[in-house]
C-alpha cells in the first residue's frame, strides 16, 4: 500500500501530470454543454437508428460512411445510451487524438514543454467544433496513422507502413474524400522518397514494393466491412451524391482557407535543414488542407491542420537555437504562428461568451411539450435537426435525416412526403433559421404537406413545433 501511495505522488508531482491535467480541464470546459447541434445530430441520429434495428443506406440514407454511427452504438451498447457517455467517448477519442500529437511532437524537439504545444493548439481550436462528429473522429485516427507512418521512415521498421495503412483505411469508415486523398498522397510520397532519397535504387527496389503492398493492404483490409452493403448502394450513397450536391449548398468563403494555406506555405518555407520526416509533414498537411476545400470553415479547417502545430514547434526551436540566418523568414514565420492563434483565440473567444456552461437541451421546455403533446413513436424534424430524434427518442418518419432543399433531389423529397403521409406523425418540429444559410426554398412537397396539415402548438427560440390537424 505504501509503494502505491508512494508511487502515485510521484505521478503526481511529475511536471506531465499537471500539463495534461490541464489538458484535460481544457476538453472538459469546452466540450461539457449539451447543445442542439446539427452536426452532433446526424451522428446521433445514425447511432439512434442502429439501436432500433435500423441498417444504414437500406432503412436510412447518408451520404458519410457509418464508422461513426457504429462507434456510438458499440460505446452506448457497453454504457447505456445517453448523450454524455456520447461525450464521454468524443473528449476520450480528442484526447487520444492529442496524446499522438505530442508523441510525434517528441520526434522533432528535446524540449518536453514545447512538445505539448501541437496537442494545446489541437485541444484549443476544437473550442468551436460539435465532437460527436465523423470529422473529428477522422481527425484522430489520421493523426495516429500520421505516427506510424513516421514511425516507419524514422526507424526503419517497415511493418509500420502496415499498421499507418490500417489507420488510414479505419479513417475512410469515417470519412471518405480526406482519407482517400491522404492515403494517395502518402503513396506518392513513398514513391517519390525512393526515388530522391535512395542511393542503391536496383537493391532497394523490392522494399518499396513491399512498403507499398505494407501500406496498401493496410488500407484495403478495413474497407472490405463496406462490402457487407451492395457496391451500388455504396457507390451512390458515399460518392456519386455528395459529389452532386454536396457542394451546391455547403460553399463559404474561402478567405480563411487562403490564411491557412498562406501561414502554412510560410512556416514550411522558414524551415532549414528539411528531412524526409518533414517533407513528410509537408506532404500530409498540404493533402489535408486540400481535403478541407469541400467546405473550408474554421471547423473543417482546424481538423485538417493539426501536423501544422508541429512545423511550428521546429520553427520555435530554430529559436531558441539563436541562429542568426535568414531573420525575414523567422520573423515573417513567427508572425504567421501569431495569426493562427489569434484565429483561435477569436473562435475559444466566441465560444466562451456565446455559450452557457454546462448548458442541456434537453431541459428546455420544448421537449416537456413535446412528451405531453406527441405520443406517436414517429416524429418529423427538419430541414436540418437530426439530433431531434435522438433527443425526442422517436423514429424518424422519413428515410432522410436531412432534406434541404438544393442538396437533396425533388425525387427524396417527394418520398419523405409519402412517408410522411403513411406514417403519419402527430408532431413536427421545424427551424428554419438553420438551413438560412442554405437558402432553404419551402415551397417543396415536405413543407407543403405540413402547412396543409399541421398547426403551429409551441414556439422556443427559432424552433417551432407543429401538431397534426384533427
Amino acid at each position: 500500500m505504501e509503494r502505491t501511495i508512494s508511487y502515485l505522488k510521484t505521478k503526481i508531482n511529475h511536471p506531465s501530470f499537471w500539463q495534461w491535467f490541464f489538458l484535460i480541464a481544457i476538453i472538459i470546459i469546452f466540450h461539457a454543454s449539451h447543445p442542439l447541434n446539427s452536426d452532433e445530430g446526424v451522428v446521433l441520429d445514425g447511432a439512434w437508428n442502429l439501436i432500433n434495428g435500423k441498417i444504414p443506406y437500406r432503412d436510412f440514407f447518408e451520404f458519410i460512411p457509418p464508422g461513426s454511427f457504429y462507434f456510438i452504438f458499440v460505446v452506448w451498447k457497453l454504457f447505456g445510451v445517453s448523450y454524455l457517455i456520447a461525450k464521454i467517448a468524443s473528449m476520450i477519442a480528442l484526447l487520444a487524438g492529442s496524446i499522438c500529437l505530442h508523441k510525434i511532437a517528441k520526434q522533432f524537439t528535446q524540449n518536453k514543454t514545447l512538445a505539448y504545444l501541437p496537442a494545446l493548439f489541437f485541444i484549443l481550436s476544437s473550442a468551436g467544433w460539435p465532437i460527436i462528429n465523423h470529422n473529428v473522429y477522422n481527425a484522430v485516427i489520421l493523426i495516429w496513422a500520421s505516427y506510424f507512418f513516421l514511425r516507419a521512415i524514422g526507424t526503419k521498421n517497415f511493418v509500420n507502413y502496415f499498421w499507418s495503412g490500417l489507420l488510414m483505411g479505419i479513417s475512410f469508415l469515417f470519412l471518405q474524400q480526406k482519407s482517400a486523398l491522404v492515403f494517395l498522397a502518402l503513396l506518392l510520397f513513398i514513391v517519390t522518397d525512393y526515388f530522391v532519397s535512395v542511393a542503391n535504387k536496383k537493391n532497394q527496389f523490392k522494399q518499396l514494393t513491399k512498403n507499398i503492398f505494407l501500406f496498401t493492404i493496410g488500407f484495403i483490409l478495413p474497407c472490405l466491412w463496406l462490402l457487407h452493403w451492395p457496391i451500388s448502394t455504396i457507390w451512390i450513397a458515399l460518392y456519386e451524391f455528395p459529389a452532386h450536391h454536396y457542394l451546391a449548398t455547403n460553399s463559404v468563403s474561402l478567405s480563411l482557407f487562403l490564411l491557412f494555406i498562406i501561414c502554412f506555405a510560410i512556416v514550411f518555407a522558414s524551415i532549414k535543414n528539411k528531412t524526409r520526416e518533414i517533407y513528410f509533414l509537408f506532404t500530409i498537411q498540404s493533402s489535408l488542407l486540400l481535403a478541407s476545400l469541400s467546405r473550408p470553415d474554421y471547423s473543417h479547417l482546424t481538423q485538417s491542420y493539426f501536423l501544422f502545430y508541429v512545423l511550428a514547434i521546429i520553427i520555435i526551436n530554430q529559436l531558441n537555437k539563436k541562429e542568426r540566418t535568414n531573420y525575414l523568414y523567422q520573423y515573417i514565420s513567427i508572425t504567421a504562428l501569431f495569426i493562427i492563434v489569434l484565429v483561435i483565440w477569436s473562435n475559444i473567444n466566441a465560444k466562451l461568451f456565446s455559450t452557457t456552461p454546462f448548458y442541456s437541451i434537453s431541459r428546455a421546455s420544448i421537449f416537456t411539450e413535446i412528451k405531453l403533446e406527441c405520443h406517436s413513436p414517429y416524429f418529423y424534424a427538419g430541414p436540418f435537426l437530426p439530433g431531434m430524434y435522438f433527443e425526442t427518442k422517436k423514429l424518424n418518419t422519413t428515410f432522410y435525416p436531412i432534406l434541404i432543399t438544393g442538396q437533396q433531389t425533388e425525387e427524396q423529397f417527394k418520398l419523405g412526403k409519402k412517408q410522411l403521409e403513411q406514417n403519419k406523425p402527430d408532431c413536427v418540429a421545424l427551424n428554419y433559421h438553420m438551413s438560412a444559410l442554405n437558402t432553404y426554398n419551402i415551397n417543396n412537397p415536405v413543407d407543403e404537406l405540413i402547412t396543409n396539415n399541421y398547426h403551429k402548438i409551441y414556439t422556443q427560440g427559432d424552433l417551432i413545433l407543429y401538431k397534426i390537424n384533427q
